[in-house]
């Protein structure tokens, strides 16, 4: 099991990692125009409230990083990590 510190940590690069995600996704349903993610552009306002809903599970006590899995999981699936 995780020291509370470790777990701070983790929960706090998961939130930037969400937030950037959150930008992202903003971002793409700003223009209108379609983009190379037919996934986003079907999708975009559900893939957005899932990743808010994500930061808010990240951020309870104890952190809940379920869906933050599954979503961060949706996106690697074209953008591995680097």
């Amino acid at each position: 099991m995780a020291s509370p510190e470790e777990t701070a940590v983790h929960r706090a690069e998961v939130l930037q990692h969400l937030r950037m995600m959150e930008q992202a996704t903003i971002e793409l349903n700003r223009t209108g125009w379609p983009t190379n993610h037919p996934l986003v552009d079907a999708n975009g306002s559900s893939l957005l409230q899932d990743i808010r809903t994500a930061q808010e599970a990240v951020s309870r006590d104890p952190p809940n990083f379920v869906l933050a899995g599954s979503v961060s999981g949706a996106c690697a699936y074209c953008h591995p990590s680097r």
